[in-house]
């Protein structure tokens, strides 16, 4: 039987603990749902998870970025013990002997013994500037808050440090892919065309490069 489980965004991993020794190689994350309620409420199924390989009465669960992103997405669901919840069908694991461990379902869902929240600032992995199109596209390793770049701290320089040219960023419009690890940014027409009329900036990935503050963006924590 699970009796206990804790939820680590920062991590990205769930650890499950139940009254047995189980199986660590039979654990099967598609069988659990996370929710924001004892019975239900706002809900995400994970799709998988690389699994722990000690067996054991604690099990470990590393989630899938897609399921963490969506996690990190959803204010709702992870912030705290108070709202989060998992629900699983029989067999999310089975002991030494191919037991099953039993289902835990609505409106009896487990909640979290502790939730740790989200410490580990994004990281900026890739970075494209259109001139056709005006847009800066900025890729980053975990699911963004949108709405929270701030645009006069973006800039596009020549050199990844002590630039000869730049331009920062005056204003512009920030929208989000589906899971938020692109931003795109359409810039303002002062801004493309100080670069456009700058031979020295964004006419190459030589001299094209992002700089960024801290507080330019942030994820979802």
């Amino acid at each position: 039987m699970l009796t206990n489980f804790t939820l680590d965004v920062d991590a990205g991993q769930l650890v499950l603990t139940f009254d047995d020794v189980m199986d660590a190689s039979t654990l099967d994350g598609t069988t659990l749902t996370l929710q924001n309620t004892k019975s239900g409420g706002s809900t995400i199924k994970l799709s998988g998870g690389t699994k722990s390989t000690a067996n054991g009465y604690t099990l470990t669960l590393t989630l899938l970025s897609a399921d963490l992103d969506k996690i990190k997405l959803n204010a709702a669901i992870g912030t705290s013990t108070s709202d989060t919840f998992l629900t699983t069908f029989a067999g999310v694991a089975r002991d030494l002997s191919s037991f099953p461990s039993v289902a835990v379902l609505n409106p009896a869902g487990l909640q979290a013994a502790s939730v740790t929240a989200d410490t580990t600032a994004p990281t900026l992995v890739n970075a494209s500037l259109n001139l056709a199109t005006n847009q800066l596209l900025l890729t980053f390793d975990e699911a963004m808050n949108v709405t929270a770049t701030q645009l006069v701290s973006v800039t596009v320089q020549n050199t990844l440090t002590a630039p000869s040219h730049s331009r920062q960023l005056t204003a512009g419009t920030v929208t989000g892919n589906s899971d938020s690890r692109i931003l795109t940014i359409a810039m303002v027409k002062a801004d493309f065309n100080a670069i456009k009329l700058n031979t020295q900036l964004g006419t190459s990935t030589a001299n094209t490069h992002v700089a960024f503050a801290l507080a330019a963006a942030s994820d979802m924590t």
